[in-house]
């Protein structure tokens, strides 16, 4: 080229396969590669599910190599459940009998447990390798709440626990309506005055964010008013235990108006107004 030179570029080799390479480098390269290719497919088959067909030994393979290091879950102890299951605490730490503990957090784990809603106290103590303690505190199941179609077991502060089933709480009290979680513990308070009463209430309906209705087994409507609610519910159970009510064709017992005591007695095709009032002696 118009006599210039073009001199070639040196080809740059890898320094581990320089001639000058000390061959314990050359094989450590290779193993690693090697070794890198392998968990690569090892891991495509793992999350491709190759393995997860019935009876599979893969799924407890890590399990066992911690067993071999004293790092499998061998000694699970769970104490203070009344209303769940262990294998329930278990899943929501992600734990399973004879599985590993490598990289368990014991703190992580009772911030993990102290989130759910049915979880008052969590203690979590690992001790090391392989024994691991945990004592849960459960919130008490206080009443059935039923809001907008929807039925939830509340606590005694109003708070839903999700992880109890609804329907299967027949023996809790049912109240209804906007505000009957929270003012749940106030009404049964002051029924407890009253047992002769409470134990023939069915349902409680909150009306109006302000007092409650009482839906007794026998279908009658007991209405309490806002204030005085005590003395009233005195007079309601005197008055539905009393013998003559037993053949009284009433359906609603108001006691909203101080001093007064309104009937309603059940509908018929006759029926103008089938509303009587008195007042309480």
């Amino acid at each position: 080229m118009d006599g210039e030179r073009r001199v070639a570029e040196p080809v740059r080799r890898n320094r581990f396969y320089r001639p000058d390479c000390p061959p314990k480098y050359r094989i450590a390269a290779r193993s690693f590669a090697v070794l890198f290719l392998a968990a690569t497919l090892v891991r495509g088959v793992i999350v491709g599910g190759h393995l997860d067909y019935p009876g599979s030994p893969w799924p407890k393979l890590p399990g066992e190599i911690a067993g071999l290091f004293g790092l499998a879950a061998m000694d699970i102890e769970i104490a203070g459940l009344a209303h769940h299951e262990p294998n329930e605490v278990l899943n929501y730490l992600g734990v399973k009998p004879g599985g590993p503990l490598i990289g368990f957090d014991s703190k992580r784990a009772r911030a993990t447990l102290q989130e759910l809603d049915w979880v008052e106290t969590a203690i979590v103590t690992r001790q090391f390798p392989n024994k691991l303690q945990i004592t849960i505190t459960e919130r008490e199941p206080f009443v059935v709440w039923q809001h907008q179609g929807k039925l939830q077991v509340v606590d005694q502060n109003g708070k839903p626990m999700s992880g109890l089933s609804a329907t299967g709480s027949n023996m809790l009290l049912h109240v209804v309506g906007l505000g009957a979680n929270l003012a749940a513990a106030d009404l049964v308070n002051q029924m407890s005055a009253t047992p002769g009463l409470f134990q023939e209430v069915k349902a409680a309906v909150r009306v109006g964010e302000r007092r409650w209705d009482l839906h007794m087994n026998n279908g009658l409507v007991i209405a309490l008013p806002e204030r005085d609610m005590a003395i009233a519910m005195k007079a309601a159970e005197t008055t539905f235990l009393s013998p003559a009510m037993k053949g009284l064709n009433v359906a609603r017992i108001d006691y909203r108006i101080p001093g007064e005591l309104a009937y309603r007695a059940k509908a018929t095709a006759t029926d103008v107004d089938p509303t009587i009032t008195s007042s309480i002696q």
